[in-house]
């Protein structure tokens, strides 16, 4: 074998370890520190709901703003109807 087949299957041979440690690590990193997919399908989920009970929220509290306004009106017109 001469040198330069030792060096080209020295640098096969270590870049395959490398990518080996790697998949390893990044197995591991999964299993150890990433949230599993029914808890991601779970928060977004929650999220969902917050955001519409928001959106919900801020229709009633428009809805109360409109219903004050014509309860003030309609007592307007009761101690006065002609006014204009």
């Amino acid at each position: 074998m001469n040198f330069k087949r030792y060096i080209i299957y020295s640098g096969i041979v270590t870049w395959s370890l490398i990518l080996l440690i790697a998949v390893v690590f990044a197995v591991a990193h999964q299993v150890r520190f990433q949230d599993s997919h029914k808890q991601i399908y779970m928060q977004l989920s929650i999220d969902n709901l917050k955001a519409d009970l928001d959106k919900r929220n801020a229709q009633l509290e428009y809805m109360k703003y409109i219903n004050d306004y014509y309860y003030k009106f309609n007592l307007e017109l009761l101690n006065n109807p002609y006014k204009e």
